[in-house]
């Protein structure tokens, strides 16, 4: 059995207990020589990165680390940083500039568009390539698993442009449903193809923040929902939002920025959303968001967080929502272990 197959088989009953809810989960990687530790490669490199350099480096971090609590070495393939991939497979321009890039919107009227995923575009055929290339170079060693999706009106607005769409959703509401049901089909085959690529069914999957499933785990997000009302969120995102929650088995929000904390009270009663990962957005980073990370716990959700054992342990005592998920510093492996043992948590 492949070294990586045998750490999932080890972390597996622990990620099971986690989702139902049992226990938090706690995730660290400690470096075997603490004095020279090996970087992970950076995600969204793959489009022009040599692979098989990709997979030498890949290897060597993994082999340089250990990996404690429910965490494993893994890869997820993102083609850029940050990506919309269902736009582009839906027929979308990826416009580059530098270190950045963006969509070019190429859906003149919502009425009349016919939005068809090519699951044997280039891109697709490209992506295909590098995750069988990824699989065999270091497969053995890591997991490699898919990046984010994209749906909802996040990938609309990628098709229409944010100013457009923003109009649109007065103007004319009916075309905005018609073109979201058709984006919301593009992802559900999407992911399909996603897991017959990375063989969801042997490996099971992880999101690239290492919340792993035996199933389909994701991280879905609108961050147009910053640009609009809880009304329109309401009645644009959340029904599609919904659909997607309900394809996956572990679900981890991605909600980005001050103009969508409106937007969370009627997230977290979703039943299909397990916990929420909060990004303040530029400027906002170092303020105090204690009374946020309450609310979450008040409503029933867990959160994405990180600290030391000790600033864990403190939580843990006075917050008891399900599925928290702590990335954890220790000062060695055994400080981690002591703690999953006083969690009940046998997962080597």
């Amino acid at each position: 059995m492949a070294r990586i197959l045998e750490r999932i088989e080890q972390a597996r009953p622990y990620w099971e207990a986690y989702w139902r809810g049992d226990v938090p989960m706690l995730c660290a990687g400690f470096p075997r020589d603490p004095a020279n530790p090996v970087p992970k490669p950076a995600l969204g490199i793959t489009r022009k990165t040599d692979i098989a350099a990709l997979a030498d480096s890949l290897v060597k971090w993994a082999d340089a680390n250990e990996f404690l609590g429910g965490a494993f070495p893994f890869y997820c393939v993102y083609l850029f940083d940050v990506y919309n991939q269902t736009a582009e497979l839906l027929g979308g321009k990826v416009e580059e500039c530098g270190d950045s890039h963006g969509m070019i919107p190429f859906i003149d009227d919502l009425d009349t568009a016919e939005l068809t995923i090519d699951l044997h575009s280039p891109t697709a055929k490209r992506l295909s390539s590098i995750v069988h290339q990824l699989r065999e170079r270091c497969g053995d060693s890591l997991l490699i698993s898919a990046s984010a999706i994209g749906g909802n009106l996040d990938t609309l607005e990628a098709a229409r442009g944010s100013f457009q769409l923003l109009l649109d959703l007065n103007d004319n509401p009916a075309g905005v449903h018609r073109c979201l049901k058709q984006v919301d089909d593009a992802a559900a085959q999407l992911l399909d193809f996603h897991a017959e690529l990375y063989d969801f069914e042997a490996f099971g999957s992880i999101c690239r923040h290492g919340m792993y499933s035996r199933g389909k785990v994701g991280v879905p997000q609108c961050d147009f929902g910053y640009m609009i009302g809880p009304h329109h969120f309401a009645e644009f995102a959340l029904p599609y939002l919904r659909r997607e929650f309900a394809r996956l088995d572990g679900v981890c929000y991605h909600l980005d920025g001050l103009g969508n904390l409106p937007n969370l009270d009627v997230l977290c009663r979703e039943p299909d959303l397990h916990l929420i990962q909060w990004v303040p957005g530029a400027g906002h980073e170092k303020e105090d968001w204690s009374q946020l990370s309450e609310r979450i716990d008040e409503l029933g959700k867990g959160m994405m967080r990180g600290g030391t054992i000790a600033t864990f342990e403190q939580w843990y005592d006075t917050h008891k929502a399900p599925c928290q998920y702590w990335s954890v510093y220790a000062k060695s492996p055994d400080e981690i272990s002591a703690c999953l043992t006083n969690l009940g948590v046998v997962c080597s």
